[in-house]
């Protein structure tokens, strides 16, 4: 009796060196993807994709070769070998949307990779994730006159022309403001 076992040489493209709980704030980029390493022993090129669980939370620059596709996530797909495909997610930056998010409220955003080679299809794998905080930027002053000079008798509308706003929070950010008179 002679037994012969078939099987297929193809082995699914790999994944390794992904990160969670990466930090940045909405002013910064990160590279979120900076350890992440490729491996495919087939020799031959497959695509790797790209997604962040919501757009809304920022996007990837520095496409290095991966191409964006605009949809109801965007997708970022890279198709080569092994050590291009590591080197090109590699150099994926993550940019925050800036003043997004309440004072001291963070989130954490969520990429999805998976490798597709041939028909199969290795992943999504959601182990890369990036924790953002906002920056609390100063409130914008503009509008200030110059010195302006009256007597007892007068009344003056001094502030007509000012306007404060803070850019935080998409401009819905509640601004204190404080009124000091001199003695002069």
């Amino acid at each position: 009796l002679t037994t012969i076992d078939v099987y297929s040489p193809f082995t699914p493209p790999g994944l390794s060196g992904t990160q969670a709980d990466q930090r940045v704030n909405d002013k910064n980029t990160l590279a979120p993807f900076s350890t992440v390493s490729i491996q495919s022993l087939n020799g031959g090129a497959f695509a790797v994709l790209v997604q962040l669980d919501n757009d809304a939370r920022g996007e990837l620059i520095n496409l290095s070769g991966f191409v964006k596709t605009v949809g109801a996530r965007a997708r970022y797909t890279f198709t080569g070998g092994s050590e291009a495909a590591t080197l090109a997610i590699r150099n994926l930056l993550f940019r925050p949307t800036e003043n997004r998010l309440s004072g001291s409220a963070t989130e954490t955003a969520v990429f999805e990779i998976s490798l597709v080679d041939g028909g199969t299809t290795n992943g999504p794998d959601a182990s890369t994730t990036v924790i953002i905080s906002p920056v609390n930027d100063r409130p914008i002053i503009q509008g200030v006159p110059p010195l302006i000079r009256i007597t007892d008798n007068e009344t003056t509308r001094p502030f007509r022309t000012v306007g404060i706003s803070d850019i935080d929070e998409r401009g819905t950010q509640a601004v204190h403001v404080v009124i000091t008179l001199d003695n002069a």
